[in-house]
């Protein structure tokens, strides 16, 4: 079984009026967990499936990763099960990250915001770059083979390099 471990870092926050970093997993179906990076334990894909685990090692979410729509960090506050996401109407464009996977240059379309930033699996920022009309191209042929989150305005991607 192939089990890929990802230990995120530790965020403190002071203060409940403040921003809280939080790692944010939406499902196809369902409300969407939000979870306080500073009580994230580890993120892990096993199999099939993908788990969040808090620093008591207790399951916060788990789905078939097929099942998760998206997973993006954000300063969110944590919400309970509840709360509903606004989804956007259907004539919103769609961000385009391609040739994904890749093996060096990622070009952008669509995307939100004013800049691009690209982490590793594990949370740490690689590279941040403006956006022009919602387009970038992003440099990956320096970067090791592997997994890489793409974050665009409140939208998350994961990107591939061969």
């Amino acid at each position: 079984m192939k089990r890929i471990v990802i230990i995120l870092g530790i965020f403190a926050c002071v203060g409940s009026a403040m921003a809280v970093p939080s790692l944010v997993v939406k499902p196809l179906v369902g409300a969407e967990c939000i979870s306080a990076l500073s009580t994230v334990g580890k993120l892990v894909y096993s199999g099939d499936s993908l788990y969040v685990y808090d620093k008591s090692q207790t399951i916060v979410f788990k789905d078939l990763l097929l099942n998760v729509k998206h997973i993006r960090f954000s300063d969110e506050q944590p919400s309970n099960p509840t709360d509903v996401e606004n989804t956007p109407s259907d004539n919103t464009l769609k961000v385009k990250a391609y040739p994904n996977p890749t093996q060096d240059i990622l070009m952008v379309e669509n995307a939100q915001g004013d800049m691009l930033r690209l982490y590793t699996m594990d949370g740490r920022l690689l590279e941040t770059q403006p956006l022009t009309n919602g387009s970038a191209q992003v440099n990956m042929a320096n970067l090791p083979t592997g997994n890489y989150l793409l974050l665009s305005g409140n939208q998350s991607f994961q990107v591939i390099k061969q």
